[in-house]
């Protein structure tokens, strides 16, 4: 799930807590990176986090290469729609970075399968028992809620409130599918207007509305958003072992550049997720 908070340090933005133990950065200052390397590795020691991610473009890649940072994902264009985007991390725990060959086995199947099942021209219409649209503040409560029913072995639940509150407060941008007045799908993205794209994440499904594909109209309808503020991509992050959820983005015209080892607290465990992106 997302992160408890966000915060600005020398030419990166930071976010971590959430039960994630790691920091997730991205950088967009050429000045700053050794400083930042520093800070982000003090940072982490002092939340005892056992990752580092970094959202890098290409020409501040070197110095974390050179501080033992390891390429998981890698987007053409992600920054400014001209400069290639890495993922690259940093496992302070080894076992961080270890994956079970068993688990490992459906994380390259569930690849295999979603990159088979190739963008349509056909358009689906969502059913009229469904209305999607953009969520306010007033939402936070039902946002909470929502969370809550689909995670329910997430052993931070108290901390859902928090997280929405502080992604609506800080600029994020949530999205709903209503049947009747419930909130049954929604999904959050957050827009870098200085570096050219949007990601999507922290995607939720009410338990009985789980594999009706709802999450496919929540992301077109984001796209379309993104294409309206002109921004150059679109990177989406999805749990690695979903078969839907990565067959959806594969649907939508999406290519997959790599995967987050043990990255994400989903439910009671940390779990791998996959680095979906278009280019608008």
């Amino acid at each position: 799930m997302g992160y408890d908070s966000m915060e600005k340090i020398d030419g990166a933005l930071v976010h971590h807590g959430g039960g994630n133990r790691n920091l997730y950065v991205t950088l967009y200052q050429r000045e700053s990176i050794d400083e930042v390397i520093d800070k982000m590795n003090h940072m982490a020691k002092e939340l005892e986090c056992d990752k580092i991610v970094g959202k890098v473009p290409e020409w501040g890649i070197e110095p974390f290469l050179a501080k033992g940072y390891q390429e998981e994902a890698k987007i053409p264009g992600l920054f400014e729609g001209t400069t290639t985007g890495y993922f690259l991390s940093q496992f302070l725990d080894p076992q961080r970075k270890h994956c079970e060959k068993r688990e490992q086995k459906v994380i390259d199947s569930v690849k295999t399968i979603a990159k088979a099942s190739v963008a349509s021209s056909n358009t689906y219409k969502m059913s009229g028992n469904f209305q999607l649209r953009e969520l306010s503040a007033q939402d936070s409560e039902a946002v909470t809620n929502l969370y809550k029913a689909a995670y329910l072995d997430y052993p931070y639940s108290s901390r859902f409130a928090k997280q929405v509150e502080d992604g609506f407060n800080k600029g994020a941008s949530y999205w709903g599918i209503f049947e009747e007045d419930r909130l049954v799908e929604t999904a959050r993205m957050y827009i870098y207007p200085e570096l050219g794209h949007a990601e999507i994440s922290d995607f939720a499904s009410h338990p009985n509305h789980r594999g009706q594909n709802l999450s496919y109209y929540l992301v077109e309808k984001m796209i379309s958003i993104a294409r309206e503020k002109e921004l150059n991509s679109v990177c989406v992050l999805a749990r690695a072992t979903s078969y839907g959820r990565n067959i959806t983005l594969s649907k939508l015209g999406f290519n997959c550049g790599g995967t987050l080892r043990n990255n994400t607290l989903i439910g009671s465990s940390l779990e791998s997720v996959n680095v979906w992106y278009q280019q608008l």
